[in-house]
């Protein structure tokens, strides 16, 4: 048996591919990165305040439920969530997720007067298995979904839900939301 290459019938289109493979990396690369900012962003979201027999917030109680050391920290003022951010480097194909909140630093490693609330490490446990999904590809961030083997900084997933497909709460604060819950 013979085999016969004609490669004047078939030009070289090394370059073209690479682009649209470097182009499908870099999107995967950067959806996974917003993903990822957009979870953590849900994990420091719980409220530090008390609530009341009907779930509203006491007034004059603000950072008076603060979260346990080893535990995604609570939200006083909300700076730390807004100020959470991912960067994307086309020309390296990477990634950054983080925050310039001087007090993030000290949250995630703790200080000589507080034991640490590693939210950025946390988040990484937490949410692996989503950023792997992106990267493979398998779908887009609206795909990922945390499965009941998962925890949520200490929560089991079962008593998680997905807001939007972004924001994830536990139950109880989205029905002090008045977000209706299946049960």
């Amino acid at each position: 048996m013979l085999w016969v290459f004609n490669m004047a019938m078939t030009p070289w289109k090394g370059q073209e591919a690479s682009t649209i493979v470097f182009a499908d990396v870099g999107n995967r690369v950067n959806a996974a990165g917003r993903w990822f900012r957009d979870q953590l962003r849900g994990s420091v979201s719980i409220p530090n305040i008390s609530l009341n027999a009907a779930g509203k917030p006491i007034k004059g109680t603000r950072g008076s439920q603060p979260s346990a050391p080893g535990e995604y920290p609570r939200k006083v003022t909300g700076w730390l969530r807004k100020n959470i951010q991912s960067e994307y480097s086309r020309a390296n194909l990477t990634s950054r997720v983080g925050t310039n909140v001087p007090y993030g630093k000290w949250l995630e490693t703790g200080t000589s007067r507080m034991a640490a609330r590693p939210w950025m490490s946390l988040g990484l446990r937490d949410f692996t298995a989503g950023i792997r999904t992106i990267l493979q590809g398998k779908g887009g961030p609206s795909a990922v979904e945390v499965s009941p083997d998962d925890s949520f900084g200490g929560t089991p997933a079962g008593q998680v839900l997905s807001l939007q497909g972004k924001v994830f709460k536990t139950r109880e604060a989205l029905k002090d939301m008045g977000v209706p819950i299946k049960e």
